[in-house]
């Protein structure tokens, strides 16, 4: 399984001008990166979705099961183990309609 940390609009706009240069999940959180907690708790590499101009330094690679991670979520084992579980083509949202997770076979069509 792959997994692309996705940047959200919204997020990314409000964190202006940090994510200028970099994706959310490039942003620290104390010593480490959200994009490294997840290599941490998936024990796998990531990508990132993120916008145009910085997708040429901040690199995704599509496979044929791929997990999108919003790069703005902290990982914690209980949601680790829910996105995990998750099947094709099925998604996790919080209550208010914000993107956790979703895994699709394929290329997300946006990007």
């Amino acid at each position: 399984m792959n997994c692309v940390l996705f940047d959200e609009t919204p997020v990314l706009e409000a964190l202006l001008p940090l994510t200028f240069t970099r994706p959310v999940a490039q942003m620290r959180l104390g010593i480490v990166t959200i994009a490294e907690k997840w290599q941490h708790f998936l024990q796998a590499a990531v990508g990132y979705a993120t916008t145009s101009y910085l997708s040429g330094k901040y690199k995704c690679e599509w496979e044929g099961d791929n997990l999108l991670v919003n790069g703005a979520v902290c990982p914690d084992a209980p949601l680790v183990a829910a996105i995990r579980e998750l099947p094709l083509g099925h998604s996790l949202t919080e209550p208010d309609g914000t993107p956790i997770a979703l895994r699709i076979n394929g290329v997300l069509p946006d990007y």
